[in-house]
């Protein structure tokens, strides 16, 4: 899913052997999730943990300016608790997929059977 890579993988299997998937709001309560090929997993990680660095110097300048409170464990707190949600709703998406998989695979048997009752009718 970079560019025009045209590597295939399966996105649970990439995620299980460590490749990079990524997760954003697309709104209406829905996530959008992008997963990346061995090739490209790094390089996105290294973009994405810029990015996170970059919001956390943003929000710690915010913070230090708002207040003088202890700046490393509000940040800690704040980003675990987000960190906690964010993985509470990962864990629901994957439920729901793990669920729409196992429909399609018995869909697919189903079909399989059919197809192989209606050649031993024919024959």
């Amino acid at each position: 899913n970079y560019g025009h890579c045209q590597g295939t993988f399966h996105p649970l299997c990439a995620r299980s052997a460590g490749n990079f998937v990524n997760m954003r709001e697309a709104g209406g309560g829905r996530y959008l999730y992008r997963a990346y090929c061995d090739k490209h997993s790094q390089m996105q990680r290294d973009k994405q943990d810029e990015r996170v660095k970059v919001a956390a110097a943003i929000a710690e300048k915010r913070l230090r300016a708002q207040s003088n409170v202890n700046i490393t464990k509000t940040l800690s707190l704040q980003a675990l608790q987000a960190e906690l949600e964010r993985f509470r709703r990962l864990r629901g998406d994957f439920e729901r997929l793990r669920l729409l998989c196992e429909r399609v695979a018995k869909r697919e048997r189903l079909k399989a059977e059919a197809s192989s009752a209606a050649c031993q009718l024919a024959a």
